[in-house]
């Protein structure tokens, strides 16, 4: 998976922002914040599925189970939205 180039990822004070451009910006009008897991997920998009789920686990308190069903919960919005392609 790869985040979608119609998206700049901006972080602003203490939030992250995914900005849309091009032909995002003519479909969503705004910008989307994303909270610090998001915001860890989107800068590791690209990873292989197990080494991301390894990442939220290694980086907070959870368990795989639980990392790998909200990551998928996270990038099936993300997908809605067309921010994450495959």
């Amino acid at each position: 998976m790869r985040l979608n180039s119609d998206y700049i990822v901006r972080r602003i004070m203490d939030e992250t922002v995914l900005v849309p451009t091009g032909k995002a910006a003519e479909s969503l009008s705004g910008i989307i914040t994303v909270n610090p897991v998001g915001a860890f997920i989107i800068e590791r998009i690209e990873l292989p599925e197990d080494e991301l789920v390894a990442a939220i686990v290694a980086e907070y308190d959870v368990t795989a189970e639980t990392a790998r069903a909200d990551m998928a919960d996270f990038i099936e919005e993300m997908k809605k939205n067309g921010v994450v392609t495959e």
